[in-house]
């Protein structure tokens, strides 16, 4: 019964411990107060058992055996056990032995009887060696508490400074949004003001171009005649008409974006015979086409030429596959589009 002394130890050092942290620190002889050990020896001849009994602010209690209740008495202690050693048990000064005490049991399981002596510097000399390691412990908690805080502290800066990043990005994104969103809104206010201008050319003027996507379509009749690379004088008139128009939209670009205008010249699938014998197939009669409407623009309209591209595709790009007349009519054309080098 009561034999380990380990966790009575443990024990009295926390007890020790909140002591300390207390405002004021008091003595080791004051600690000690309150605090009544003993040595015993009991049934089988065991020695050496420790009893250790503390004044608390609810008065006395054994150490470690927190059910068994404690009261002082004049010569001693009476101890009640609960169950399943319920009984009591009488802690008295031997009046026959100088020194000594007696522990005596009366219970369910029968009766026993020790011999103890009381240990006057236990307390005492325990606490004066606790302390040391005690104070060294809770330094070691205050410094590991001003770490935690420090590294709090500093995580929470961070967290700060990316929060603050963070939002200034959000304000640029918005920023950046906000600009994209006006132009976008200039833009389609430029589109259709330049729909407008387009559908009024076609109607007063009865054009002779039509628009296909972003690209102006002319049919080659309308530019050159059969096999020819030569533009005829209506031609140049509907060049005129698309050069314009391009040159509204020119000026609505910003600067820093490099924008080129591309002429594309299609062919139908018919394969080239009996007329231009300059050139070998469709393909290259595509291209002299092309150049030849990008030399009008470059040396008749002023357009610089570092903005100006001739690309020939022959009849391999088709708007319509069917095998008709009027297919072949709508494949043979000119694409202008102003795009984005």
């Amino acid at each position: 019964m009561f034999k380990n002394l380990l966790r009575i130890t443990v024990s009295i050092g926390l007890m020790i411990f909140a002591t300390i942290l207390k405002a004021e620190t008091p003595s080791v002889k004051e600690l000690s107060k309150g605090i009544t050990a003993f040595l015993c020896t009991e049934v089988n001849n065991l020695e050496n058992v420790p009893y250790i009994f503390i004044e608390g602010k609810d008065g006395w209690s054994l150490n470690g055996t927190p059910d068994i209740s404690v009261s002082k008495t004049d010569n001693g202690f009476m101890l009640k056990f609960p169950s399943p050693f319920e009984g009591i048990g009488v802690f008295n000064e031997d009046k026959d032995k100088d020194g000594s005490w007696k522990f005596e049991y009366l219970g369910e399981g029968g009766s026993m009887k020790s011999t103890c002596t009381i240990q006057n510097d236990f307390a005492f000399i325990l606490t004066k060696a606790l302390i040391p390691k005690i104070v060294k412990n809770a330094d070691d908690l205050v410094q590991a508490k001003n770490n935690a805080r420090d590294t709090l502290l500093s995580e929470k800066y961070k967290s700060q400074r990316l929060i603050n990043n963070l939002k200034k990005k959000s304000d640029i994104l918005e920023i950046k949004l906000a600009d994209t969103v006006k132009k976008l809104e200039a833009q389609k206010t430029n589109t259709d003001k330049f729909m407008q201008q387009v559908m009024k050319i076609k109607k007063d003027e009865g054009s002779g171009f039509r628009l296909l996507g972003n690209s102006f379509v002319i049919s080659t009749e309308v530019l050159f005649s059969v096999g020819s690379t030569r533009l005829g004088s209506r031609g140049k008139g509907e060049l005129d008409k698309i050069a314009d128009l391009i040159g509204d939209i020119a000026l609505e670009i910003p600067k820093e974006i490099d924008w080129i205008i591309n002429v594309d010249g299609h062919t139908d699938r018919i394969p080239f015979s009996g007329f231009g014998n300059d050139y070998k197939d469709n393909w290259e009669l595509s291209q002299a086409r092309a150049l030849s409407v990008v030399r009008y623009l470059m040396d008749d309209l002023a357009i610089p030429a570092n903005k100006l591209a001739a690309n020939g595709f022959g009849e391999f790009q088709p708007i319509d596959d069917r095998d008709t007349p009027e297919a072949y009519k709508t494949n043979r054309r000119i694409e202008i589009r102003l795009t984005e080098k």
